[in-house]
């Protein structure tokens, strides 16, 4: 079964590392937390693919109460990881596309430059 996210709420990180976070209402009552991490792909020339996770969508699990289970939309760490039942709205997937364009185009603004004339 899967769940379909009602309504969201993009919040600041508070992972390390995290560069999207957003509060998630699923239809089936219960509010979970999406979190994006980037990873490099080895094989795809260094390009950036974003690790999804999603924490608390099964009822009766809580924030409050650690650890967090977590479960993975896209790029778990190996196969025994857990895939999450939450389905994402093509709106939602858009939104936080943009959301991470808009942090690595600020960290590639922030980012020292290196060389210079010799």
């Amino acid at each position: 079964m899967k769940y379909n996210v009602d309504d969201w709420k993009f919040v600041a990180p508070a992972a390390r590392g995290c560069l999207v976070a957003v509060d998630l209402f699923l239809d089936n009552g219960q509010q979970a937390r999406l979190e994006v991490y980037p990873l490099v792909n080895p094989w795809a020339g260094g390009e950036q693919t974003p690790e999804i996770i999603v924490f608390c969508e099964m009822p009766g699990e809580s924030f409050h109460r650690p650890p967090l289970k977590q479960r993975w939309i896209a790029r778990p760490p190996d196969r025994d990881s857990e895939w999450s039942r939450v389905e994402l709205s093509p709106t939602l997937v858009r939104q936080i596309n943009e959301q991470l364009e808009a942090v690595m185009n600020a960290s590639e603004q922030e980012a020292p430059e290196t060389g210079g004339a010799t």
